[in-house]
């Protein structure tokens, strides 16, 4: 448990649940309760504040120099990938290459902050452009336990699929 020992009693479908403070982060947004199959249990996920969010389109990024390429130019693989603007830790990228999830790093810059993104978290992008997962501390194990519970089996551009 990463917070305090803090709990609270939630009622959902008519049933009374008792929730312990796992974060002493702040949160905007109550996205709601998920099951969590393999242990049994019921999270109630809430959504770092910020500008982006899961559900979101990708912001464009524009490159400082006119020999980069910006935050889009990835997307042309119609993949699911993952972004990081900053530095990606390499347990990050480690995971991402067991998952078959190509990793993008892009450098931190001022218009990064601007369109919206935070600094090293990770951004688990949709083949369709938009956002499907966001963590800014952009955890190896949530990422890994974010395809699983999901059944998201992503496949490599260029990979025979099926």
């Amino acid at each position: 448990m990463l917070g305090g020992s803090a709990t609270h009693t939630i009622t959902y479908a008519m049933k009374l649940f008792s929730a312990t403070v796992a974060s002493e982060r702040s949160y905007a947004l109550a996205e709601g309760p998920v099951w969590d199959e393999p242990r049994e249990r019921l999270l109630w996920v809430d959504i770092d504040a910020g500008a982006v969010h899961a559900g979101d389109r990708l912001p464009w990024v524009a490159p400082t120099r006119a020999d980069e390429p910006d935050n889009f130019a990835p997307l042309s693989s119609r993949g699911w990938q993952v972004h990081v603007y900053g530095e990606a830790s390499t347990s990050l990228q480690q995971v991402c290459a067991r998952q078959g999830l190509p990793l993008h790093a892009f450098p931190w810059q001022p218009n990064t902050e601007t369109a919206g993104l935070a600094r090293n978290a990770a951004y688990l992008v949709r083949p369709d452009g938009y956002l499907a997962w966001v963590d800014a501390a952009a955890s190896p194990q949530d990422l890994e336990r974010y395809l699983e519970t999901r059944g998201l089996r992503p496949t490599p551009p260029g990979s025979p699929v099926g």
